[in-house]
């Protein structure tokens, strides 16, 4: 075996095990009852538990819009019939080989394949396709790759076989210089998956038989690949939420309060005055806002866990780029800007002649200053609250905490000047001033709310008129209700909407429309959910 490995060859060992007659009886009449369940969504359930839950988390991978490649050093047989046996080549596919031993014979094939994806445009058959190792060769060389991966790319599904460490990590490379904008995970358990898992962007380790080198060599390492599922569907799901939210909130309360030092400069002939105390100034990042972005970045999600395991459906609205692009974050930041304008507008109407207090004082630098800067910390505080969409107990502390903390901070401020010398002397007394105006608590009640106004109104029409199906999930889980009626509306609205554009009518007396067996089983563990 060891002079077989050195020469690069696979080598097939069969072994033997002794299981006491008692032993063998037990396992052999669970799994005889296992099989012999007629409802397909226990079935499946319980079957997929015994046999490690592959062909379920593929499955639901599958609903979830996820293309799934397979590279494999087994032959083709063999890995055709565990495409079966995993259900990654389901019955509503229809799947093609592909197999040669030169150019010329892999062109004229990559070309019949071309017209067979084509041909297959409108009809209820997905393509799948199985490639040997050999051919593979062949069909990644520059002058024939780019018609090869187009065939690939159009497939449901596609197997390579009899392939080396070094063919699995080329694969992944052609795939991500095919496609610069998609995300590529590659998951493996032993050491000839190093290279493809090193070589794609996301690489999951296996910790079994095969050894360690694979979960070494990975980002995340699993015990088993039924945890992909979890991986994808609720840690990738909510951290795509939390980090987007994060980015973009954090440029965003930045430019709420700093443009409007760009407005006060217009306003001063840009003289170079600042408006903003010193220490009020450089702790907004630090203390007045800094928890805030914790709070989304922490404990905000999308939906529950149970409801991103149950519906692999939801993945779909994180695949591409929809939550964070130029576009976005272009208009969180010009909302930036738009909110330092009204603060600073509201703030400079309200103070035009200026403004006297109880003692016979009138306002000044600072009482201006400070006045925005109120604004901009409850302003932000309340965009956070927008957004946010799981509250918890340290999420209003994060967020309504950052207001008071603020608010303490002038009034220690203003009474620290005999303790700690002269670097507070321009504040003091000024907790009294700015709290004992009636001009700063009625432009604390209006500015954020004329600031805020169009994103109240763009919230609510997006909640109730152009609802996502992640959102209307939510909506459910608010009112306890279960989902699952939202989900088969929506399967329903998609078959409508492609039968139409197939010119087909949805129902027939004579002959019913043909449904897939993986929508089916979908269909009946939705079901079971509803009827639990």
């Amino acid at each position: 075996m060891e002079k077989f490995a050195v020469a690069g060859l696979r080598t097939l060992c069969i072994a033997t095990a002794r299981i006491e007659p008692s032993r063998w009886e037990q396992l052999e009449a669970e799994y005889q009852r296992l099989a012999t369940i007629t409802w397909s969504c226990w079935r499946h359930s319980h079957r997929g538990q015994a046999a490690g839950g592959v062909p379920a988390t593929i499955n639901d991978l599958l609903l979830a819009g996820i293309r799934i490649w397979v590279l494999t050093g087994d032959k083709l047989e063999t890995a055709i019939n565990i495409g079966y046996s995993c259900r990654l080549l389901q019955s509503g596919m229809e799947v093609r080989t592909l197999t040669g031993s030169g150019l010329d014979d892999v062109r004229s094939k990559v070309a019949a394949l071309q017209s067979w994806v084509g041909g297959l445009e409108g009809s209820s058959k997905e393509p799948a396709l199985v490639v040997e190792g050999e051919a593979l060769a062949w069909a990644g060389r520059p002058e024939l790759r780019a018609e090869f991966l187009e065939v690939c790319l159009q497939c449901r599904t596609v197997i390579c076989c009899r392939v080396s460490p070094k063919q699995k990590s080329d694969v992944v490379r052609y795939v991500r210089e095919a496609l610069p904008t998609a995300v590529t995970l590659a998951i493996g358990d032993g050491a000839n998956d190093v290279p493809m898992i090193q070589e794609s962007h996301v690489g999951v380790g296996l910790k079994g038989k095969e050894g360690l080198q694979a979960a070494a060599a990975s980002d995340y390492a699993l015990a088993q690949f039924r945890f992909l599922k979890k991986l994808l569907f609720v840690h990738g799901a909510w951290s795509y939420h939390r980090v987007t939210i994060v980015i973009l909130f954090s440029f965003y309360k930045n430019l709420t309060l700093y443009i409007t030092s760009f407005w006060f400069a217009m306003a001063s002939g840009f003289s170079g005055q600042v408006m903003f105390e010193k220490w009020t100034q450089g702790l907004y990042n630090v203390f007045f806002t800094g928890a805030t972005p914790f709070a989304l970045g922490i404990f905000d999600r999308s939906c529950s866990q149970e409801n991103c395991m149950r519906y692999p459906q939801l993945y779909k609205e994180n695949q591409g780029s929809g939550r964070y692009n130029f576009k976005v974050f272009a208009l969180w930041m010009l909302n930036g800007v738009y909110h330092s304008a009204i603060i600073f507008g509201c703030v400079a109407l309200a103070l035009w002649h200026g403004s006297v207090f109880p003692n016979g004082q009138v306002s000044g630098l600072y009482y201006l200053g400070s006045t925005v800067y109120s604004l901009a910390v409850v302003t932000v505080a309340l965009k956070a609250g927008i957004e946010h969409t799981a509250w918890t107990g340290l999420s209003h502390l994060a967020i309504w905490g950052s207001v008071a903390t603020y608010f303490g901070f002038v009034a220690l401020s203003a009474n620290l000047y005999p303790h700690v010398g002269s670097n507070f002397a321009e504040v003091v007394g000024f907790d009294w001033a700015l709290f004992g105006s009636a001009n700063f608590w009625f432009l604390v009640l209006l500015a954020p709310l004329l600031a805020l106004t169009r994103d109240l109104a763009w919230t609510a029409y997006r909640r109730t008129c152009a609802k996502t199906l992640r959102e209307e999930v939510m909506e459910m889980e608010k009112l306890q209700r279960d989902p699952s009626s939202v989900l088969l509306r929506n399967t329903y609205k998609r078959m409508t909407e492609t039968v139409r554009l197939l010119g087909r009518p949805l129902f027939r007396r004579k002959a019913p429309v043909p449904v897939s067996q993986s929508f089916a089983d979908n269909i009946d563990q939705m079901a079971a959910g509803a009827n639990n």
